[in-house]
């Protein structure tokens, strides 16, 4: 045993290389995700890790030790290599070739089997060491880079300014992002879906409808930091970034109007969705609160972790997320679902919770309220066959999911009404439906008119004292809903900034652009 651990031993230099091999994806996911990734996600990372290294090393000393297959050990091992490699890039195959996926898949491997069969051999170890090693270097080089920089800078440092307010009225403010909730021109002129009635319970509830108001943005993780931080800091003539990664602080507590809040005296409550890893708690919180998924199939964060982000980005890496998903589905979606769109969680803490909460406070919630997945049936039954990526042209489900989350999204203001009926209440739709799959569409010269006016569309409605009405208004988009929130609640009003609409690719991060829209939003939907 202890020869076959010298570096010399040319076995232990194919071992090594499977090692390697193994190592990279939870490197390269550790990378591409680390400024999403807290200390028990990382501790999930490390488990599964050591127990694929475990099971590993006993195959390959399985192998090594039974001398009928013994003479094999480097073609199996360079085959494991490969395919390793190619499991991990599975994602790749099912984002670029959906159709086709499963059938490429086991072509290259059956591919790389026989390459190993015929070629793999002592000579061979020092080349597969290298194809391993240099993804593994790439990686970690990132994983470093990162954690030094991440102590030493802010992604968007001098942003943070004292604006020099003083509070005139103490009244609580919830803010709820109902993810992908459209306005009412794209649900009615799109979409045929007349939602006014939901429109008349609000206003008896005193809220203003803003129904001509546009998201700045397509997309959550732009949409939702401009509106924190209230100001574009994506848009033309901007360093052009990348990756997401940047805009996970603005989206986790370090931005303008938190900060501005805490300088008022308020406490922050920030709500994680959980199925969205940048917008979970991190900073200046004063209460968290995570804790929804408990019941799901395992307890606890950690089942949470791998029931929704890791089943979904990490396992999605492979081949194995459909059937995992499956097997998860059945296991954890039930009765207990409901509580996955966030409002009625909210709805049953703010009424147990409100009357014990240090006072003010600014509560920020990002809910799944209309987005995947869709819990309810027809009729609002919980749905039993939920799954985190439905079709997103599933218009029936979307509406449907619309019409009975309304039922809850009246509950809870009606609960706010009850407990706390002096606050201040904003519902606002982060971005549009996507019917047409828009996102799937590059440059912006792709969409029609339509899907602008889908996807930009939002829900907005605002509930504030009589005398601050007027600070709302009918075209206001989220950059300037907490400039109006603030104006209402101190000494100064903050002047809005112009409204703005820019485009920006989503998942196609290696062309991400920023292009103005507003020309073709005012032109369409605002100066008729």
């Amino acid at each position: 045993m202890s020869s076959f651990f010298s570096y010399r031993n040319e076995k232990f230099k194919s071992y090594f290389a499977v090692i390697l091999a193994l190592i990279w994806p939870f490197l390269h996911y550790y990378s591409h995700n680390f400024y999403q990734i807290g200390s028990k996600e990382r501790q999930v990372i490390l488990v599964t890790f050591l127990v694929l290294l475990v099971l590993t090393s006993m195959f390959l000393f399985f192998i090594n030790s039974v001398k009928v297959i013994n003479k094999h050990f480097f073609k199996i091992s360079t085959f494991l290599v490969f395919a390793i490699v190619l499991t991990f890039q599975f994602g790749f195959l099912r984002q670029n070739f959906p159709a086709y996926d499963k059938y490429i898949y086991i072509l290259l491997l059956l591919s790389l089997l026989l390459f190993s069969l015929k070629f793999s051999g002592k000579k061979m170890t020092e080349l597969v060491i290298i194809f391993a090693l240099v993804p593994v270097a790439s990686s970690l080089s990132g994983v470093i880079y990162k954690e030094f920089t991440n102590k030493k800078i802010d992604p968007f440092s001098g942003r943070y300014e004292d604006l020099g307010l003083k509070l005139k009225q103490e009244r609580n403010v919830y803010y709820f992002i109902l993810d992908g909730y459209s306005g009412e021109l794209g649900l009615r002129k799109i979409l045929n879906y007349d939602n006014s009635n939901f429109y008349k319970k609000l206003k008896k509830q005193k809220f203003k409808i803003l129904d001509k108001s546009f998201a700045n943005y397509p997309t959550s993780f732009m949409s939702i930091s401009s509106a924190l931080n209230m100001n574009y800091h994506v848009k033309e003539g901007v360093r052009k970034d990348k990756t997401r990664e940047k805009f996970g602080k603005l989206l986790q507590g370090q931005n303008q109007s938190v900060l501005t809040f805490k300088n008022l005296g308020y406490q922050y409550i920030h709500f994680s969705n959980k199925f969205w890893k940048l917008s979970k708690c991190r900073f200046n919180y004063d209460i968290c609160l995570p804790e929804i998924y408990t019941k799901e199939g395992l307890s606890g964060s950690l089942g949470s972790f791998y029931n929704h982000e890791f089943r979904n980005t990490f396992i999605g890496m492979t081949p194995l997320l459909g059937l995992i998903n499956k097997v998860v589905s059945k296991n954890t979606l039930g009765d207990d679902v409901i509580p996955n769109n966030g409002i009625k969680y909210l709805n049953k803490w703010i009424n147990d919770n409100v009357d014990n909460t240090k006072k003010p406070f600014f509560m920020f919630a990002h809910t799944f309220a209309v987005h995947q997945p869709y819990v309810y049936s027809k009729g609002c039954g919980v749905r039993k066959d939920a799954d985190m990526k439905p079709p997103n042209n599933d218009i029936e489900a979307y509406l449907n999911e619309v019409s009975c989350m309304n039922n809850d999204i009246l509950s809870l203001v009606e609960t706010i009404e009850k407990r706390d009926p002096n606050a201040i209440i904003i519902l606002q739709g982060d971005h549009g439906s996507e019917t047409n799959l828009q996102l799937s569409k590059h440059p912006l010269s792709e969409w029609s008119d339509n899907d602008i006016l889908e996807r930009y569309s939002i829900f907005n409605a605002v509930k504030a004292p009589k005398e601050c009405k007027n600070k709302f208004y009918n075209s206001m988009s989220p950059v300037n809903t907490l400039r109006g929130v603030l104006s209402c609640l101190s000494d100064k009003d903050l002047n809005n900034l112009e409204d703005q609409y820019y485009y920006a690719a989503y998942e196609n991060m290696e062309n991400f652009e920023v292009v103005e829209v507003v020309k073709r939003i005012k032109k369409l939907f605002l100066d008729k």
